[in-house]
């Protein structure tokens, strides 16, 4: 028969793992941002003209989201500058999303494909 003191002074056959390897102590420090995430809100747009058959390839861009007051309008510029265009009627982001304003722009990806609908004229 097994007596209790006797089972206290024997070892068992395994040893668990947090005690085999212990968690290490690890000194607190700060984390580390990615810093071009902190103020730098550039992303790359790809832009073409809509049913220009003469030129089909998209034209890629760098463009900064902040701030935010006004950015549809200044993407507005970059494109009409990219483009060597004068005006554009219409923006819209591929397959079928219209481009109205600062909250669209906001939603903007990276690498997202736009298209310029030109004045049509009669």
């Amino acid at each position: 028969s097994i007596s209790p003191s006797s089972t206290n002074n024997t070892t068992l056959p395994i040893v668990p793992n947090y005690l085999r390897h212990p968690v290490f102590p690890h000194i607190s420090t700060q984390p580390i941002t990615n810093l071009s995430s902190i103020n730098n809100q550039t992303i790359t747009l790809l832009c073409r003209i809509a049913d220009d058959p003469s030129e089909t390839d998209f034209i890629e861009f760098d463009f900064n989201k902040t701030p935010n007051n006004g950015s549809f309008q200044r993407l507005l510029s970059n494109i009409c500058h990219e483009l060597n265009i004068n005006h554009i009627d219409k923006l819209r982001r591929l397959p079928c999303v219209r481009i109205r304003n600062d909250r669209d722009i906001e939603r903007l990806k990276d690498n997202h494909m736009l298209e310029v609908i030109l004045v049509k004229k009669l």
